[in-house]
């Protein structure tokens, strides 16, 4: 070890301070001399236990005269180092075995509109029509504003964003079986059949918890081959006493799932379902729908681009093991996103230059 180092750590030792350091004769002559006058002292103080658990080392009889003992001061000094160097070596020891990954996370809840499916498109179709048919300019800014909003909570808002005279229970008879229209055209977003399949084979319980109707959900996951048998639970936003951001739809898919809300990973993509997640004392990971909003999700234990970013070990989860030589094959993305000079059709929200569209 570095003579300053130690000197740092025992500036008191004579071995380790410059000014104090004595030279080798004048060492030996010390220990000579506290051999001829202290040999009751050291024989005692050798009988007695060391300081420091560590094995002796015992040596054999110098050939030319009795065995050099070290001063009162050095003897002191030898034994801190030594009971350095074992908690060094145990220090070392702790820094190099890994510790062990504690299973945080036993259960998973997913929403579903925004996170699972791209139901933004399906909004753009069905309001928009309606919005220029009743002599308005749409403004697809607007919609953002409808992400993670009951149907009721998003219909108010269209009405007044827009001046529509109607009611909000008018507006949702008119246009309610235009959305059903649309459910069978639902796409999975990028990673969402990889995360619910890998979650289903792993055993992980699974709910989805969404401010959509019951029914609406049902209908939606309908046509997406293996959802439904994936979802230990289901939980919409006509069940509960409030939805997002009240935290009770989440309470209530833990409860349903039989387990502790602090054991529950969320996956939300809406402000609101980030907010009700925490409210509810569970981790939460945020894919934002929304472009350039990110630093609202700071709430999020986990901010990431898409569910292809999900790392399921960092939560005590089973890793996924479907790369192959370092690439990961999946399904074709049906991606909607606005045009990337020089690289055709993509999307700015998920970072992907190309891709299918719908």
């Amino acid at each position: 070890m570095p003579p300053a180092l130690l000197r740092r750590w025992l500036p008191g030792c004579p071995l380790t301070s410059r000014a104090r350091f004595p030279s080798p004769p004048s060492l030996r002559t010390a220990a000579h001399q506290y051999h001829q006058h202290h040999s009751t002292d050291a024989a005692a103080a050798a009988a007695a236990p060391h300081p420091c658990p560590v094995p002796s080392r015992a040596r054999p009889p110098h050939p030319s005269g009795p065995p050099r003992l070290p001063s009162p001061a050095a003897a002191g000094c030898v034994s801190q180092i030594s009971c350095l160097f074992v908690a060094l070596d145990s220090s070392v020891v702790r820094m190099a075995a890994p510790k062990p990954i504690s299973r945080l996370i036993s259960h998973v809840i997913l929403d579903l509109d925004g996170t699972l499916l791209n139901t933004d498109s399906v909004v753009s179709k069905v309001v928009k029509p309606f919005i220029l048919k009743n002599g308005k300019t749409w403004d697809s800014k607007k919609a953002h504003k409808l992400v993670g909003k009951t149907p009721y909570e998003a219909a108010a808002v269209v009405l007044e964003d827009y001046g529509l005279p109607y009611s909000t229970e008018e507006f949702l008879s008119m246009i309610t079986p235009m959305f059903s229209e649309q459910w069978c055209n639902l796409k999975p977003l990028p990673g969402a059949n990889r995360l619910i399949k890998h979650l289903k084979t792993n055993g992980v319980p699974t709910a989805l918890a969404s401010n959509s109707p019951r029914c609406n959900i049902e209908a939606k996951i309908f046509f997406q081959q293996g959802w439904k048998e994936s979802f230990s639970a289901i939980v919409g936003g006509d069940e509960v006493e409030k939805g997002k951001p009240s935290p009770n739809i989440f309470l209530e898919a833990a409860k349903r799932m039989n387990c502790a809300p602090s054991n529950c990973l969320v996956i939300e993509d809406s402000l609101p379902g980030v907010t009700g997640g925490k409210a509810a004392e569970m981790h939460v990971i945020a894919v934002p729908s929304i472009p350039k909003k990110t630093a609202e999700f700071s709430s999020a234990d986990e901010v990431i681009n898409s569910l292809l970013d999900v790392r399921p070990e960092k939560w005590g989860l089973p890793p996924f093991n479907d790369w192959i030589e370092g690439t990961l094959p999946i399904e074709p993305w049906f991606i909607g996103g606005p045009v990337i000079k020089g690289f055709g059709r993509g999307s700015k929200v998920l970072g992907i230059p190309t891709g299918m569209t719908c």
